[in-house]
């Protein structure tokens, strides 16, 4: 009886860690895409990473930081002769897991 349930923990613990693996390739391919969105503002950048951080199951973002580039805006008009303002956009940077 002893041995049929070690074998039972040994399954359970397989599948556990099939499961935590597969959360994290989840959990990285999210990650991933979350990195190459360009928000208007930090605090947008801020709530998608903490909303983000709420869907993964067993990992929590932590220490959410985020980068600020500038960039010249659109301009349609093609008369347009000023220099095109700069704007900033903000990204979050990706990490591995660890």
């Amino acid at each position: 009886m002893a041995s049929s349930r070690k074998l039972g923990t040994e399954s359970d613990r397989r599948k556990l860690s099939i499961n935590i693996k597969k959360s994290e390739i989840e959990a990285q391919q999210k990650i991933r895409k979350l990195s190459s969105v360009e928000f208007a503002c930090e605090t947008d950048a801020v709530a998608a990473a903490n909303h983000l951080s709420q869907q993964l199951k067993h990992y929590n973002l932590s220490d959410i930081k985020t980068i600020k580039s500038a960039f010249k805006a659109d301009v349609s008009s093609p008369n347009h002769t000023e220099a095109c303002p700069l704007s900033s956009i903000f990204k979050v940077p990706a990490k591995r897991l660890s």
